[in-house]
């Protein structure tokens, strides 16, 4: 029997991995004519930090990851401490498929959307090199995909580095951005929309020549919202192909130990606006330490959870799947951001605040 292919999909957080992730699934999906460019059954595997409280799982489009097996584990970063967990999720897969009655029922790849701070090299490894698992006797990497936020991939990376491109061995922590470019078979840019058009070609230009620099062989793909063919996304890597241990300056560094994340959480309804401007105020107070803001808010007189995501000065809130007949409303927010649990109960205070009695 063929191995399975996986793809590890990557980038750092607010990238849009989940938006593409989505926009995969709904080609597979609606790929009726089953051709051999696109997977007939994936199974998704998500290690956000936010899976932990259940948030990838309302991200996610219900309709188009219907048909797949969807694991979630969290707060643990795949790369590093949760290695054991992915192993014991892509043991059960191949196990799935050992025991499935026919065709319909075998997952023929693996998507991995690992967490915005995970480095794909200590994966790759993981999967392709003997670990004592057998894991490589079921598994092998058919790519790596990163999805880069330009606009913001700009500020914090392209302009911090100018003055020294390529050197990153002065920095005591890895630079999670610099080691998932290094990696990648594919490289998106993504959101090219929130450009300012005046530079947009210019700015573009640059983008592309900073990440050949690192990545000279990556396959560069030019996008806004997510939207990529597919059929591009799969089988990049020959399933026979032997890959050879990856090692860089950043993979040998660690995750810088001042990142951190904090939920908060509240029964019932909220006023939007009210949970909006905490999270403007944050961003206003902490600026670059602030890395990613997700949350699922109940609100009065709808029956849609309402999904909210933000980094940077980006702040969008849209209503997502219904609330189950049974299922508890409540209104949670968790932050990712430098020393940001010093924050955790000034945060519940202020979404208190924001509670409709």
């Amino acid at each position: 029997m063929s191995r399975i292919g996986v793809t590890i999909l990557t980038g750092f957080l607010g990238a849009g991995k989940t938006t593409l992730l989505n926009n995969i699934l709904k080609q597979v999906s609606e790929n009726v004519k089953k051709t051999s460019s696109l997977p007939k059954r994936v199974s998704v595997i998500e290690n956000e930090f936010a899976a932990a409280v259940g948030f990838e799982n309302e991200v996610l489009t219900p309709q188009y990851a219907r048909l797949e097996n969807l694991y979630e584990f969290g707060w643990g970063c795949v790369c590093c401490s949760s290695s054991g967990e992915l192993i014991g999720v892509l043991g059960d897969i191949a196990d799935r498929n050992k025991t499935a009655e026919g065709e319909d029922d075998l997952t023929d790849h693996v998507i991995l959307e690992s967490t915005g701070l995970a480095d794909p090299a200590p994966i790759l490894n993981l999967i392709s090199q003997n670990s004592g698992t057998g894991i490589e006797e079921e598994f092998y990497v058919d790519s790596i995909i990163t999805v880069v936020d330009s606009k913001n991939f700009i500020s914090t990376t392209v302009n911090a580095m100018a003055t020294k491109p390529k050197d990153t061995t002065e920095l005591a922590y890895k630079n999670e951005r610099i080691a998932q470019i290094l990696t990648s078979d594919i490289i998106i840019l993504n959101k090219l929309d929130l450009l300012d058009s005046n530079t947009r070609d210019t700015d573009i230009d640059r983008l592309q020549g900073f990440i050949k620099d690192y990545n000279p062989t990556a396959n560069i793909i030019k996008t806004s919202y997510g939207e990529v063919d597919a059929s591009t996304l799969f089988n990049v890597r020959p399933e026979n192909e032997l890959a050879a241990e990856v090692l860089n300056s950043e993979t040998q560094k660690q995750h810088d130990p001042s990142i951190e994340h904090t939920l908060v959480l509240v029964d019932g309804d909220v006023d939007v606006e009210k949970v909006k401007k905490l999270v403007n105020d944050m961003t206003s107070k902490l600026g670059d330490d602030l890395l990613r803001v997700k949350g699922v808010l109940s609100v009065p007189n709808s029956e849609y959870k309402m999904v909210l995501q933000g980094v940077n000065d980006q702040l969008s809130v849209t209503a997502h799947q219904k609330w189950g007949a049974t299922e508890s409303k409540n209104s949670r927010l968790a932050f990712i951001g430098k020393d940001i649990r010093r924050e955790n109960l000034h945060l519940q205070g202020e979404l208190e605040a924001a509670r409709i009695a």
